[in-house]
């Protein structure tokens, strides 16, 4: 038959009630059952039975981690370490959306909240440290010497930074209060005090 066409491949993914499949990976092709040669070079098959796939974690490969990923993806904190050891950037990416997607909704509110939390703090904390370092430069230059620059400037940025985080547990607690948090939770969420929570 000519190669006209692009190869096809179908993979499809088995699950327990396919006991006839007596390997992990089966790998098809289209036949002429009256010649009893290949029809179609062209198309090839692939049927997965995830469970008999074992992963052998002596001699794993790159289909041996796709294979684990998807035989555990219901339930994701079984995935293998030695996945993680291996596993390329785009699988990692991968296995942490499918953890995240794994979530419940009170799970998922909680971890979008520690990701807002996070970004925050890393917004003020840029926040802070350029307002106080340009502070300060600024009172460093007003005094005109070296060791007035050098002590404005560990002023500014101790200053900036002490207000920027100020207002990152303000904005927290604030963004945190109007997702429906208590202040009970997100002093659990946040570690600040319960006492400062009701403060701001």
């Amino acid at each position: 038959m000519e190669h006209d066409i692009p190869r096809i491949f179908g993979i499809f993914i088995m699950g327990q009630r396919d006991a006839y499949l007596t390997k992990a990976v089966t790998r098809t092709s289209v036949y002429d059952r009256d010649e009893l040669t290949e029809f179609w070079d062209r198309n090839h098959n692939f049927y997965i039975s995830l469970p008999k796939f074992k992963l052998d974690k002596e001699k794993i490969t790159t289909k041996d981690i796709w294979l684990h990923m998807f035989k555990e993806m219901g339930n994701m904190e079984r995935i293998d370490e030695s996945v993680y050891d291996r596993a390329d950037e785009g699988l990692l990416r991968l296995i942490e959306k499918a953890k995240v997607s794994a979530l419940s909704e009170e799970e998922q509110k909680l971890y979008d909240a520690s990701m807002k939390l996070l970004e925050d703090e890393i917004d003020m904390e840029e926040h802070g440290y350029k307002r106080g370092v340009k502070d300060g430069i600024e009172k460093g230059i007003e005094k005109g010497i070296a060791k007035g620059l050098a002590q404005g400037r560990a002023e500014g940025i101790e200053q900036g930074r002490t207000e920027g985080e100020s207002r990152a547990r303000q904005q927290i607690v604030t963004n945190l209060r109007q997702a429906g948090f208590s202040d009970e939770k997100i002093a659990e969420i946040t570690q600040i005090p319960l006492e400062s929570i009701r403060k701001l």
